[in-house]
């Protein structure tokens, strides 16, 4: 009787000692890659080291702030099944979400935290090649892997023609299929970021949906598409198309870097761009402080509008020793209460510093494009 009860107890507490284990180890961060915050595609790392996630665990929101940094990096702290997700800067300071506040960590675990992200960028984008040697990775007839960045979505395609870009058509009926799904049900000029798998490499690329001109295989798909790459150019004006240069730069992982050291036209373009795609990555990159939850507001507006167009050719500019540029552009946009516009807009781009990126006032667009 005295050993029965002795090995009830024993189990119990053997019970209630993993209970409690299992309890302590309910904690996991993970560190997360995508091109957004809206990125079906992701790479991601779960971290079991116990020191990390004390530390992480342990740190404290320093301030209200309602900037969320231009990023394709974000923590997701796992505490007892209560996610907290977190923007990450490149400093490495956390940005919380619902909370709005800042946190910061400790110096020592950051080394440790960038060699997880670099890690994951090394896995998760594509790189930057030039034409030049893409024309010979995928010759014509080549076949290849191509996989879009924001929703994870993969066919396969030929390159079939083309020299200043490559000329490609889906393989099959089933491929021309997922590319659909890709522009969401419906061929268009849209730009979006891809990665190519060809001959062992992730090349960063850029491609729309819309079938023109001549296609040969018996695949449901009435013409070719183009993918642009680094350097690569149109086949009619023989420049670079800067929608594409913009989506090649996301597929390698760069649009933060790029927005850092931006010009003031390729800010406006970017804007432009960024409306007519729906891009609100992007479009919170290109306006004042790039404070996410303002950003939204801002974008919901612009959304209203239909598409939108620089019609003037891009001006000289010398903006070295400016901290505020008024650059007046025509423009053409139309929207369902709006009908169709031309007019002048005078686009205001400023910074903090001779060191600082440039800004547009959003503002300042909105009221002259909405009228009010």
């Amino acid at each position: 009787m005295r050993l029965t009860i002795f090995f009830v107890i024993l189990f119990i507490s053997f019970g209630m000692s993993s209970s409690i284990a299992a309890a302590k180890q309910n904690h996991t961060v993970t560190i997360i890659v995508k091109s957004s915050p809206t990125s079906l595609y992701e790479s991601k790392m779960t971290i079991k080291s116990k020191e990390i996630i004390s530390k992480l665990k342990d740190s404290k929101g320093v301030h209200t702030t309602e900037h969320m940094p231009l990023t394709d990096t974000f923590v997701v702290i796992k505490s007892n099944g209560v996610n907290q997700k977190f923007y990450v800067n490149n400093n490495w300071q956390l940005y919380n979400i619902k909370q709005q506040k800042k946190w910061n960590i400790p110096s020592k675990l950051v080394s440790q935290l960038k060699d997880i992200q670099q890690k994951l960028k090394a896995q998760h984008y594509g790189t930057i090649i030039p034409w030049e040697q893409v024309n010979e990775i995928i010759p014509k007839y080549s076949t290849f892997k191509i996989i879009d960045i924001e929703t994870g979505l993969s066919f396969n395609g030929q390159r079939r023609a083309g020299s200043k870009h490559a000329d490609v058509q889906p393989i099959t009926k089933e491929d021309t299929k997922i590319m659909k799904q890709i522009f969401n049900g419906k061929w268009s000029w849209n730009r979006r970021a891809i990665i190519i798998m060809a001959d062992h490499q992730k090349i960063a690329a850029s491609m729309h949906g819309m079938p023109h001109g001549s296609g040969a295989l018996i695949n449901g798909f009435p013409g070719h598409f183009c993918i642009h790459f680094k350097s690569s150019t149109t086949h009619s004006s023989r420049s670079e198309d800067f929608s594409h240069q913009l989506m090649v730069r996301k597929a390698a992982g760069i649009t933060g870097e790029y927005f850092l050291s931006i010009s003031p036209m390729e800010l406006i373009d970017s804007f432009l761009f960024s409306v007519n795609q729906r891009d609100l990555h992007i479009f919170s990159a290109s306006i004042i402080g790039g404070k996410r939850m303002v950003a939204e507001d801002y974008f919901n507006k612009f959304n209203s509008l239909e598409g939108i167009a620089r019609t003037s050719p891009i001006p000289s500019e010398n903006s070295t020793g400016s901290l505020v540029i008024d650059i007046p552009l025509k423009i053409e946009y139309y929207g369902e209460d709006l009908g169709a516009v031309q007019k002048i807009i005078h686009f205001y781009v400023t910074r903090n510093s001779f060191v600082d990126p440039w800004k547009l006032e959003i503002e300042e667009i909105r009221k002259q494009i909405f009228f009010d």
